[in-house]
């Protein structure tokens, strides 16, 4: 398929389907149910059909004939793992421990600042981003992983990322990806407690202001009960 078809216009295109999206009314986050509409020869619509996986990557690989979308350059060292096929993008990759800059919504007592993280572990699966901690300076295989002290943060790990605006890049690089992503995860504003990542006797506030000033303690992190090798 072409995006632009008047350099093709000696080929004959005929209708073949019609795709309707329908959006879920009134929610804040975006769901969508995407069918299937198969145009008959007389330029009528048939019975709607829910799309199937395949459909979506066929017609998603065919946008993606001049390998615009496909990423380019050296694969980052801290990338473990990469599928960029379009239905089956899964990225992991890992962060030393380190200085980040946190933002709060104002009322948690906590300070806009930089604070001092630990190693952190990033998987995103399609638009969905995971987001782990662990102990040391750099993970193996066998490493285990921990919840990461952050707010807006589901008990399997997942991020709620609502609050971040940054768009995708227009060059498509390994590099960029990661860039991208930890852009989303570390611009959003900590907002509101979904899940307590902190161990019995650990808060993460008095957790986080100590961590302003000195590296932060990942013994006060629950387990997340998995292994890096197990994530990859």
């Amino acid at each position: 398929m072409k995006r632009d078809i008047t350099d093709t216009l000696d080929c004959e295109y005929r209708p073949e389907a019609a795709l309707v999206v329908y959006k879920k009314y009134g929610h804040r986050d975006s769901e969508y149910y995407l069918e299937t509409r198969p145009v008959r020869a007389d330029g009528t619509l048939g019975a709607g059909r829910p799309v199937s996986r395949e459909f979506i990557r066929n017609l998603a690989m065919s946008f993606r004939a001049d390998g615009e979308l496909s990423p380019r350059g050296t694969m980052p060292r801290n990338m473990l793992h990469a599928d960029p096929r379009l239905g089956s993008e899964r990225f992991v990759w890992w962060d030393p421990p380190g200085k980040r800059e946190l933002f709060f919504l104002e009322g948690l007592g906590l300070d806009d600042t930089v604070y001092n993280m630990p190693g952190t572990v990033f998987l995103v699966t399609g638009k969905t981003l995971t987001v782990y901690a662990f102990k040391g300076a750099r993970p193996s295989g066998k490493t285990p992983l921990l919840r990461g002290p952050f707010f807006n943060y589901y008990e399997d790990c997942r991020i709620c990322v609502g609050s971040a605006k940054v768009d995708w890049p227009r060059d498509i690089t390994w590099q960029t990806i990661i860039d991208h992503w930890e852009k989303v995860f570390w611009n959003s504003v900590n907002a509101h407690m979904i899940s307590n990542p902190m161990r019995e006797g650990h808060n993460l506030v008095l957790s986080l202001k100590e961590a302003a000033t000195k590296p932060f303690d990942t013994g006060a992190l629950r387990p997340a009960g998995l292994t890096l090798a197990s994530i990859i």
